[in-house]
């Protein structure tokens, strides 16, 4: 997804560090274009960052990237 894929998480997870704001931008333009967004936010708002908050080091760098 030309990198948009991960725009909330922390740089150092090959994620983007940006603010809610551009994900919700991106969205809205995936959604205008008819694109399936569903995978992307259990990805960015849901599975990473539960591993983010409970997950081992090892565990983030192995899953969220």
């Amino acid at each position: 997804m030309a990198g948009f894929v991960g725009l909330m998480l922390p740089s150092g997870y090959r994620g983007a560090g940006r603010a809610p704001f551009a994900r919700f931008v991106v969205v809205e333009e995936l959604l205008s274009a008819g694109a399936p967004v569903a995978a992307h936010r259990i990805a960015e708002c849901q599975s990473a960052p539960f591993l983010l908050k409970l997950g081992t080091n090892k565990q983030c760098r192995r899953q969220i990237p």
